[in-house]
């Protein structure tokens, strides 16, 4: 059921479902979603991760193939999206992208594996941060001036 409702601002409201399950029914719901406009966030239903992977260049067997696991547990959690790290380097004034040897990995869920198995490779993973944005316009964090 509903948890609760809290206004978010003047044309939204956040709604608390009790359990997952819950709030799947209410996103599927039809009469429910062709009213209201029905989204769930990306960061209440997946975690990111980084490992550290420098020989492979291709990421995708990572989606196909591989999935995160709890120290003792026995839970297989679903990989949703795996990319190569870029570091922008500056050269005779002529930036480019180069690749590092850490791969971003997107789990389903909230709740980041210790490990990342793949091809019977176990892999630790680390907690990923991204670089925080700096609007030049405005001088605060968060966005950029585009």
């Amino acid at each position: 059921g509903i948890e609760n409702i809290d206004p978010v601002n003047r044309d939204k409201l956040k709604v608390n479902m009790t359990s997952r399950d819950d709030a799947n029914k209410l996103v599927e719901d039809k009469d429910f979603c062709e009213k209201n406009f029905v989204y769930i966030p990306a960061n209440r239903a997946e975690v990111s991760g980084k490992i550290f992977m420098n020989d492979c260049e291709d990421t995708s067997c990572f989606v196909s193939e591989g999935y995160g696991i709890l120290n003792g547990d026995t839970r297989e959690i679903k990989v949703v999206d795996a990319h190569r790290l870029k570091k922008k380097v500056v050269e005779n004034d002529k930036t480019r992208l180069i690749s590092t040897p850490f791969v971003r990995i997107v789990f389903a869920g909230t709740t980041l594996p210790d490990y990342v198995i793949v091809n019977k490779l176990r892999i630790p993973v680390q907690a990923y941060a991204p670089k925080i944005f700096e609007c030049n316009n405005c001088l605060r964090l968060g966005h950029t001036e585009a």
